[in-house]
Order: structure tokens, then sequence, then C-alpha cells
């Protein structure tokens, strides 16, 4: 097992889902509820259980309502979106049930049983890699009825969120990003100007929105909360982060056969990605995710160390 630290959320319980939300999840499983095993990770204040039922079989639930976090449910309403337009795959847990009621949205899955995979073997990592190549060739082109979100919104709030800093949060940058910040911001833009829709993407390739199926090993993604268009390179890129403080970053990458235009493109994405999450990582933490500044800076100085990396080879 991966016994890192890791920073994640803070769910809610279960127990604490309105009467209604919990009235639908036992119309939809047809059996009593007998026990609640709470799923940690992510940074989502919502909730995420395994329901253990009467007649023997779980089910999965994630749920969130806007006391909890009033964008959650947006996130949640593009997950269904996301799943609505994606067949079945082996990568991916079967789809339950979906209902939002616009009090309360919420998803169940296939229980998929298994933990988080362990980054630190390479057998694992692999088949990782592997699963996340296979669903982006298996999304390319964009399947129909998918979210309309894209990378490139993404990069239009990035570059905002640059010309819109304050002289004392770029105090808060590094002081060599400071005077590279122009260049990044210029990297930004190509990357927006030039920007594919060419598969569906997760987005949020990440440990802990990844689990195990204990029966053959096969990675599932579990979390399509953040799902938009871009180009194929994108999901491979972000499940590399977790390494992008190390030269393995660019053995995973070239292990993804990347052309020289896309690694290009992957180091602007982490300029661009890096720089705004240095930003946003000194903003206030939102209701329900009191780990979420301490998250978005871990991620930038992770992109950042890349980002230099790949500019001064």
């Amino acid at each position: 097992m991966d016994t890192r630290d890791r920073l994640t959320g803070i769910r809610t319980p279960y127990a604490a889902a309105p009467p209604g939300l919990r009235a639908w999840v036992s119309s939809m499983v047809g059996s009593r509820v007998v026990e609640v095993i709470p799923r940690v990770g992510g940074q989502s204040p919502a909730v995420a259980a395994t329901l253990v039922l009467e007649d023997g079989s779980r089910t999965f639930v994630k749920a969130v309502w806007p006391e909890v976090n009033p964008v959650t449910p947006s996130h949640f309403r593009l997950e269904m979106q996301a799943y609505a337009a994606m067949g079945p795959a082996p990568w991916r847990a079967a789809v339950l049930g979906a209902r939002d009621s616009e009090d309360w949205v919420a998803i169940l899955l296939e229980d998929v049983g298994g933990g988080h995979p362990d980054l630190t073997d390479p057998v694992v990592v692999q088949r990782v890699l592997s699963s996340v190549q296979a669903q982006t060739a298996e999304l390319s082109p964009v399947p129909e009825g998918s979210p309309t979100d894209s990378l490139a919104d993404n990069l239009v709030a990035i570059a905002r969120r640059i010309d819109g800093a304050t002289p004392l949060e770029l105090e808060l940058l590094p002081a060599w990003l400071r005077a590279e910040l122009g260049v990044v911001r210029e990297r930004v833009a190509a990357l927006c100007a030039g920007c594919r829709e060419e598969a569906l993407l997760n987005f949020d390739v990440r440990w802990d929105n990844l689990l195990v199926r204990p029966a053959d090993g096969q990675p599932v993604f579990v979390d399509w909360g953040q799902a938009r268009r871009g180009p194929r390179w994108c999901d491979v890129a972000i499940f590399g982060i977790e390494w992008a403080r190390e030269p393995a970053y660019e053995t995973l990458l070239g292990a993804a056969g990347l052309t020289d235009r896309e690694n290009e493109e992957v180091t602007a994405f982490l300029g661009g990605f890096g720089a705004f999450f240095a930003l946003a990582g000194a903003d206030p933490a939102p209701p329900g995710l009191p780990n979420l500044p301490a998250f978005r800076r871990d991620t930038a100085d992770r992109c950042l160390a890349a980002y230099r990396r790949r500019t001064s080879m």
C-alpha cells in the first residue's frame, strides 16, 4: 500500500443525508442498508460510502446538497452527464442510478471494493498508465452528449487569474516565477489558441480518484466531476503530476509516446496550472474544503518543478 501522506477532504457522513435522498437510495437498491462504510480520499466534502445491504450485496453512493458546499452539486451534475455519454468499460464503475432532485444530487455506482492503487509499485503504475491511454483512445472522438466544458475554459480562467493578480498575491510567488510569469502567460495563450478537443478527459486522474478491482487488478476511475474535452495527452500529463518533482515524470510521458508539439503543450499546461494553483493556494478555504488551499499549494509546487526542469533542458 502507498503510505505517503495525502491531503484529503473531510467527507459528509451518509447518516447526515436528507431523508429524501436516503429514501431514493433505498428504493433503488431494493434491500435494507445494514452497514455504511465511508470512503476517504479526494477533496470533495460530499458523501462517498459503500452501502452493505441486507441481502449481502453492496453498492457505492456519492451524494451532495448545497448546504455541504454550494459548488459541488454542479460537479455531480457534470459527472452524471459524462456517465450518460460514456458506455460501459472495464476501467469505469457501472452506473446503477442517478438522481438530481434540485435539493440534492446522488449517483449510485458498482462497488469496486478495492483500495487505491499503490503508486510505489511499477507494475501498478504501468496498469494505471495503460488504462489512462486505453480510456483516452476509447473516448476519442468525444462521445455525443458529453459535457461541453473544455480545457480551453480552464486556460481562459488561468489567464484571467494571472492578469488579475494583485501586488500582494504576486509577492507570494517564488521570485523566479514572478520573473517568468509573462512567458508563462504567453504559453497559456498559445495553448488556448491551439487547444484541440480530441477526447473526453477525466481531467482528475489522481491516486484518490482510482480504485483497483480486486478480482483482476484493473484500475477503475471513480470520479468524473471534472470531465471536459481536450487533447489526448492531458489525462496522462495529469496522472504524471504524482511524480512531477522527479525526472520520472519525463519517463512516464516518454512511455506515452507524445510528439514534440504535445510535449511543448504539456510544458505550457504545467506552467499555467502551476501559476494558477500558486495564486489560488492563498485563497480562503471554501465551505467543507479545509484542506483545499494546502492541496493547491502542493499541486502548484509539483507542476512548477516540472515546468522549470522542462524549460531548462
